[in-house]
């Protein structure tokens, strides 16, 4: 099993307590526990806590700047590989070094429901006509929890951003200006993949199928000669649009403060062919 690989790498506590600190900062893990806690009521069993949501963002932060796949069994497998003091520093303990993989799949899956907006969509390849019919048969509250979900993540994710963040306000800045959106791709270009309702979509639920308009680059050659048509490149995949916020400089002089930004919104591209 990958999950239960071991580490051919070691993670320094100091980077550790340093994104932590950013983490906490930031204050996104309080608020997905502060929206657990709300979605779960008053009730039931006593919940035994062995992980933290400041260690599950904070270790895929980790993995994710030292260029690893921050995927959940990466996760389980660091956070399972720390040292007693790492754990305390995220909040936990050695007990977490006994939960199956399992169970750490099922208590990410009850943290993040609240910040889910396609909860019923399962995280696979499926059709276009798979995915329609199961958005077709949400209900009115289903649509309402949906979107309630996505505000939510959307915030989440900016204050993960706005924590990053050393110097909220530079001497010199002069407010902010909306970069051009940038297209992140999902899943590569496929014969599997595509808008029509037999085609698969990406595993990720989130994005669209897109394939913007196909250049004519055909070459028609004059008198007896042969038509040669060369055929143009056409990009094409799966992918969510990111549209930044950074902030910009006085004056003519944009750059005069480092192009920091300080706010994102993810969603499918207007470009994109969005079947859903």
């Amino acid at each position: 099993m990958i999950e239960s690989s071991p580490r051919n790498y070691t993670i320094k506590t100091s980077f550790l307590a340093e994104t932590a600190a950013w983490m906490e900062h930031s204050g996104a893990p309080q608020l997905i526990e502060q929206f657990y806690e709300e979605q779960r009521g008053q009730g039931g069993r006593p919940v035994v806590q062995r992980f933290t949501v400041l260690g599950y963002l904070t270790v895929k932060a980790v993995s994710i700047s030292m260029g690893r796949v921050a995927s959940i069994a990466e996760v389980y497998r660091v956070i399972t590989e720390m040292t007693a003091e790492q754990l305390d520093l995220l909040g936990m303990d050695k007990r977490v070094k006994n939960s199956t993989y399992g169970a750490f799949e099922a208590w990410i899956t009850r943290r993040f429901v609240p910040i889910d907006p396609g909860k019923d969509l399962p995280a696979r390849r499926i059709t276009n006509r798979e995915h329609r019919a199961v958005v077709a048969q949400r209900s009115a509250q289903d649509i309402a929890d949906s979107e309630l979900a996505a505000d939510r993540l959307h915030t989440v994710i900016n204050l993960l951003v706005a924590g990053s963040i050393e110097e909220a306000d530079p001497a010199g800045g002069a407010g902010d200006v909306v970069n051009d959106e940038t297209i992140i791709d999902l899943a590569g270009p496929s014969s599997d993949i595509g808008s029509k309702p037999d085609k698969l979509r990406a595993a990720s639920y989130t994005g669209a199928f897109y394939a913007p308009g196909k250049n004519d680059n055909r070459v028609h050659a004059e008198g007896d000669q042969e038509r040669r048509v060369i055929k143009s490149a056409r990009k094409m995949g799966f992918a969510v649009g990111m549209t930044a916020v950074a902030r910009i400089g006085a004056g003519e002089d944009l750059y005069s403060i480092p192009p920091v930004i300080t706010g994102i919104a993810i969603g499918p591209d207007p470009l994109l062919v969005d079947i859903g």
